[in-house]
């Protein structure tokens, strides 16, 4: 049964309850009368779950999704995800949603989604943009997309080279070689991310099934990848070694980079967060560098061995570190490709 009352202090009355064992309490208007039409709505509802006539799930899927979405962000923050990837999922996440026009669960169709990927995909942009912008973000968030997309715009040819950049040169290369909204590796990015969410929802009793489980994703053919002989891989070295800086990072420290990142596996991302405590070279104890779960893709904290010659190798880098400072800093993230293949084309 509820109840309902009114503090002295308080304008408003609250209605209390014990449900599944837990006490909920909600403000329950400013007048007697109406505290009891709301202590009827709830004792009413708990009759009805409790003969189940309703249940969870039905009450968790008439709440809008946007509200669901909150507490999935909540859930990829409490989990430790790099802040990098629970804002791109919730980025996907809800242009999906607006995009379709999604508001509740029960709105969900595979077919509207399948559409509007496809119309994504398709489309091209043919907006006009002028000006001018000094940062390749300013470009970016002038044409609506992300960072990544300039970056892979520029390697294309786009005139994107000194600043300021021009808007308008950009926006006609964009117009002439129509560049699509969405290339079919990233419609996948955006179908997985929807479906993580609502798998998500499946599993904390919010849905009962996934509406998008039938829809699959794009086959993607990919080009062959080779691999390096070891003498190729040397030449490699020494071309990193003896080149020019880049974006922060001299031939040495490049140098150390591949070497920990061939001997490693270690992504872009996880090898730029490590710092000079991340590396382990106690002679008593077998050399490691630690990644942590907030680094990490998987999430999951790893301790990674290292061989003898790996650790000569990045031993007086770690010399030259401050404590707590990034083993290779620089905005070399951003253009990691671009760094990788100068040096090849230089060995």
């Amino acid at each position: 049964m509820a109840s309902i009352y009114k503090r002295k202090d308080r304008e408003t009355w609250v209605c209390e309850w014990t449900e599944d064992g837990k006490l909920h309490r909600k403000t329950a208007g400013k007048t007697r009368k109406v505290a009891l039409q709301v202590k009827a709505q709830v004792e009413r509802r708990l009759e009805l779950k409790r003969y189940g006539v309703i249940d969870d799930v039905i009450e968790q899927s008439a709440k809008p999704l946007e509200e669901h979405l909150d507490d999935y962000q909540q859930h990829l923050i409490a989990g430790e995800r790099a802040e990098t990837h629970w804002k791109q999922t919730i980025y996907r996440i809800r242009r999906v949603l607006d995009g379709c026009k999604f508001l509740y669960a029960t709105d969900i169709k595979p077919l509207v989604v399948e559409k509007w990927l496809k119309a994504q995909r398709d489309l091209v942009d043919t907006r006009f943009v002028s000006g001018v912008a000094q940062t390749r973000k300013g470009i970016a968030s002038a044409f609506e997309v992300s960072r990544h997309t300039v970056l892979n715009w520029r390697r294309a040819g786009a005139p994107i080279e000194s600043r300021p950049y021009d808007l308008a040169a950009v926006s006609a290369w964009v117009r002439e070689n129509r560049s699509p909204a969405l290339s079919e590796q990233t419609s996948n990015y955006y179908l997985t991310a929807i479906n993580a969410f609502l798998n998500w929802m499946v599993a904390y009793e919010r849905l009962r099934k996934n509406p998008l489980s039938v829809v699959k994703p794009l086959t993607i053919t990919r080009d062959e990848k080779r691999v390096l002989t070891p003498e190729a891989f040397d030449l490699f070295l020494e071309a990193a070694w003896n080149g020019e800086p880049f974006r922060g990072l001299s031939g040495r420290l490049r140098y150390a980079l591949y070497v920990v990142a061939a001997n490693t596996g270690l992504r872009r991302s996880e090898l730029r967060s490590l710092i000079a405590e991340s590396f382990d070279l106690q002679e008593d104890q077998t050399p490691s560098v630690l990644v942590r779960s907030s680094d990490a893709k998987n999430s999951n904290t790893r301790i990674l061995p290292l061989r003898n010659d790996v650790v000569e190798v990045i031993r007086p880098v770690l010399a030259s570190c401050f404590p707590g400072s990034s083993v290779w800093p620089g905005s070399w993230p951003g253009r990691s490709a671009d760094m990788v293949r100068r040096d090849l084309e230089a060995a």
